[in-house]
């Protein structure tokens, strides 16, 4: 996203800031490939948002970019790794690097303990494939070893109903408030249905030349709110992705 077109989005943002739980800088792109990534994190920092995040698969988690996230403030990092196995997480994540990815992330615990950044939140989370699950117990203890503040298994989901045969016996209305609670902007402005409307299908205003909360408030958003309550949106009735779904293991205490 364009640096003029974010900070009229979190300039907004942040009339609300009272009210806002979470601002995530990024959707399903790698957020670490934005080079202005440090400076769009200060900036809501600034403004007042308080709590920022952001998912990465951890290829691009260099020293450098530790520091530069953490210096602007970030209050949580979601790292994606599947497996503690090379085979299978390169297997499943196609051309990533799982030394590459534990040496980056053994560095990011290293700064967080000598920088004593007790306040940022490390969440390592694995998608539940057949080839990773039966590792879960192994790779939760191992991380929450390292210094993680949670692990997190999370099931697949068949992507809006883009993915028919991925745990098909689950597809129907799940329990989703994401129309009530989260909203999506996608790097051209555009407001989407959630994050599973990757392409964009859905064009519910453009921050462009409107405000988030005209957006928020309008009959465009009225309208799937009661298309999804009327079960007529295919998008969401061919779903089985549910909002916070997982397992998840905590830290009982501070790494020491």
């Amino acid at each position: 996203m364009p640096f003029e077109l974010y900070e009229k989005a979190i300039r907004e943002c942040a009339k609300y800031k009272d009210y806002l739980e979470t601002v995530g800088i990024y959707m399903l792109n790698e957020p670490l490939l934005d080079r202005t990534l440090p400076e769009k994190i200060a900036l809501a920092k600034s403004l007042g948002i308080k709590h920022v995040h952001i998912a990465t698969n951890a290829e691009l988690l260099t020293e450098d970019k530790i520091n530069a996230i953490v210096d602007a403030g970030l209050d949580k990092i979601i790292l994606s790794i599947e497996s503690l196995s090379s085979a299978i997480q390169e297997n499943i994540r196609i051309g990533s690097h799982l030394d590459r990815i534990k040496a980056n992330v053994d560095k990011l615990f290293q700064i967080k303990k000598e920088r004593q950044l007790d306040g940022l939140h490390i969440q390592v989370r694995m998608l539940a494939f057949p080839q990773n699950q039966p590792e879960w117990e192994n790779y939760s203890q191992h991380w929450i070893d390292k210094g993680a503040s949670s692990v997190h298994l999370q099931p697949v989901h068949n992507w809006g109903g883009s993915f028919a045969d991925i745990n098909r016996e689950e597809v129907g209305m799940n329990i989703c408030n994401y129309l009530w609670s989260t909203l999506i902007i996608q790097s051209d402005g555009n407001a989407c249905l959630c994050c599973l409307d990757s392409a964009g299908d859905f064009r519910l205003g453009n921050i462009k030349n409107e405000s988030i909360y005209d957006i928020w408030h309008g009959k465009k958003f009225e309208d799937v709110r009661w298309q999804f309550q009327q079960k007529l949106l295919k998008k969401c009735t061919e779903c089985n992705f549910t909002p916070g779904r997982y397992i998840s293991v905590k830290r009982a205490s501070p790494p020491k």
